[in-house]
């Protein structure tokens, strides 16, 4: 037997395990893109109820304060969800999201910051919006 034949083999099992990472790397890129595709708009839609919610009840804030606190709450849930789904620009806007709503957890809940979290909310609700519309056309 020749003494190249288990080079070959050696080198064929590299090659080899390269395809099968390359492969491997692919599909998950895959199911990400299925899993956002798939809740995107489910998770901007809850967004956008969110935000609603805030701008109602920041007309009476005093009031309204406890459930200004729930609603915040579970944008902060949502978009860390979502933070984890997209990247580049609309990451940016989650994180600047999350950054304002970990800002009111120390220092309170104040009119301000509530209306500076809805502003950065609906920031990130258009941007997934506009994102969904260039994963139409992208695909």
């Amino acid at each position: 037997m020749p003494t190249w034949i288990p080079d070959v083999g050696a080198i064929a099992s590299i090659v080899g395990a390269l395809i099968s990472g390359y492969v491997l790397w692919r599909v998950w890129g895959i199911e990400k893109r299925f899993l956002l595709r798939a809740r995107l708009p489910e998770l901007s839609e809850t967004l956008g109820e969110n935000a609603s919610e805030l701008s109602t009840r920041l007309q009476h804030f005093q009031d309204y304060k406890p459930e200004i606190e729930k609603v915040i709450a579970d944008c902060e849930a949502t978009l860390g969800n979502l933070r984890g789904k997209v990247k580049d620009v609309e990451r940016k806007f989650v994180k600047r999201a999350q950054k304002l709503i970990r800002r009111k957890a120390r220092r309170g809940l104040d009119r301000d910051i509530t209306w500076e979290i809805y502003i950065a909310l609906s920031t990130v609700i258009q941007s997934l919006k506009h994102f969904e519309k260039d994963l139409k056309w992208r695909d």
